[in-house]
């Protein structure tokens, strides 16, 4: 049961699925086995970081069926934050709403970007468990993987949390690559997860849902 589920959300961040078969193909009575297209790296070819991405809702485990308030809150906290940075183009939460139908590499194709932001939000009691996955849209290579346990007590505070931690991973992924090409890395601006004020969670969720629905309705 348990491989049968890391082949489930594999699947989903790849936009695949046990259909369709691109990338992983179930063999009855055997097991699974990738099928995608393998090739070697020659010397010197390197992957340059991506510049237009899209931050999916992310799927929660115990509501498949519209994004909740953790799901459009953590898009939209990681939206906001990684906006900051100008050498990404951050697709808006209202794009990535309106296009629910494909989840994964399938989707970052339809918003025309070359890397997506997907993962799960898991809930247990009051831990909230979320794994989230850089893509890139073109061969469905992923970038990092990374994993929280957060408190749904502070929803807002983790989910900016959370947030800030993305972009970090991302500036320091994008100076890696910067220093294998060779070009020159503009990271001066300082990452912090601080907010003036505090805003009533349950206000924020609220708005988030009011902001979904405005979509789904335009």
């Amino acid at each position: 049961a348990n491989l049968t589920q890391t082949i489930y959300r594999v699947r989903r961040a790849l936009g695949d699925s046990a259909q369709e078969g691109q990338w992983i193909e179930t063999t009855p009575r055997v097991g699974y086995r990738f099928v995608g297209e393998v090739r070697e790296a020659a010397a010197g070819d390197h992957h340059t970081w991506p510049h237009t991405l899209a931050i999916l809702p992310f799927q929660e485990k115990d509501n498949e069926e519209a994004p909740g308030a953790w799901s459009l809150g953590l898009a939209d906290a990681l939206i906001r934050e990684l906006g900051k940075d100008p050498t990404l183009i951050v697709r808006p939460l209202g794009a990535v709403i309106q296009q629910r139908q494909e989840r994964g590499v399938a989707a970052g194709k339809i918003l025309d970007v070359e890397a997506v932001i997907d993962g799960v939000i898991v809930r247990d009691g009051d831990r909230i468990h979320i794994e989230a996955s850089l893509l890139a849209t073109a061969d469905g290579r992923c970038h990092w993987t990374r994993s929280w346990v957060v408190n749904d007590a502070d929803r807002y505070d983790q989910q900016l949390r959370v947030a800030a931690d993305v972009r970090k991973q991302i500036e320091r992924q994008t100076a890696r690559s910067e220093d294998r090409t060779g070009a020159p890395a503009d990271r001066s601006s300082e990452i912090t997860a601080a907010v003036s004020g505090h805003l009533p969670q349950e206000a924020h969720a609220l708005y988030l849902q009011g902001r979904y629905c405005w979509h789904q309705f335009t």
